[in-house]
């Protein structure tokens, strides 16, 4: 925006843009008076593009959106068991009005649940709930993904915390009876993408190639958090040498 103190806010819920949904509105703010209002009511008509990412530059804007089986009588909060309800969709940034143009682009996440992502300006990676998986795609000309690049699947739990939960497609299951990947994150440099796990009780490190759009397990592959404590997100200090794991059922702040 033109002025100093005013900015565009983009907003990522769980409502269904196929049925009327606010799915991802767009906001001003301005930081003068803290007060916000509504610009842009949807984009796209997307199911649930629950976790957002804006490239640097800010000219395009990627969504995770994984799907409800709409017919269903209750959301498993992971979304259908259709795979091709789950993926990402990429969107071009009027930074003078603050609306999005498209999607101008959607792929398969290929495992399903993509409940995170996360770009360094030449790749996304989502970070997939069901299934345990990490997903990468290049960003081409016009800030269009190309098709995957690299599915990784993750087969470890650490079967600490056996209680269950319900809120899986697949019915109740154990809550690290297998992998869980919660989020994704670039180091600073752009160059590693950390992926924490809740059912692992680990947060992974992949080294990237923006050239081939591929990842590999850094030379110290994880970190091991406390026994039952379920990595979930994560977040740099801006110095770039410190950073910061939250717990989901530990509670905790790992530094």
């Amino acid at each position: 925006m033109s002025s100093a103190t005013q900015w565009w806010v983009y907003v990522g819920t769980k409502a269904d843009g196929r049925t009327g949904g606010r799915s991802l509105p767009v906001l001003s703010f301005d930081s003068a008076d803290g007060s916000l209002a509504l610009v842009h009511t949807d984009a796209g008509h997307l199911p649930a593009p629950s976790w957002l990412a804006l490239a640097p530059g800010a000219d395009f804007l990627y969504a995770a959106c994984r799907a409800e089986d709409i017919s269903a009588a209750k959301p498993t909060g992971i979304g259908s068991l259709d795979p091709d309800d789950h993926f990402v969709a990429a969107f071009a940034v009027d930074r003078t009005t603050g609306a999005l143009r498209g999607p101008i682009s959607q792929q398969h996440t290929v495992n399903m649940g993509p409940t995170h992502l996360a770009t360094n300006g030449q790749l996304v990676v989502t970070a997939q709930y069901g299934g345990g998986g990490v997903t990468a795609f290049r960003i081409e000309a016009e800030g269009v993904l190309s098709p995957a690049t690299h599915v990784i699947e993750h087969t470890y739990g650490s079967n600490v915390r056996t209680d269950l939960d319900d809120r899986d497609a697949r019915g109740p299951q154990p809550r690290q009876s297998a992998a869980a990947c919660h989020s994704a994150n670039f180091d600073p440099r752009g160059q590693r993408v950390l992926i924490p796990d809740l059912g692992a009780d680990r947060v992974y490190v992949y080294d990237v190639d923006d050239a081939s759009g591929r990842l590999a397990p850094a030379t110290v592959p994880y970190y091991t958090a406390a026994p039952g404590g379920g990595p979930r997100h994560f977040a740099w200090h801006p110095n770039g040498h410190w950073c910061y794991l939250i717990t989901e059922m530990g509670a905790t702040i790992d530094a």
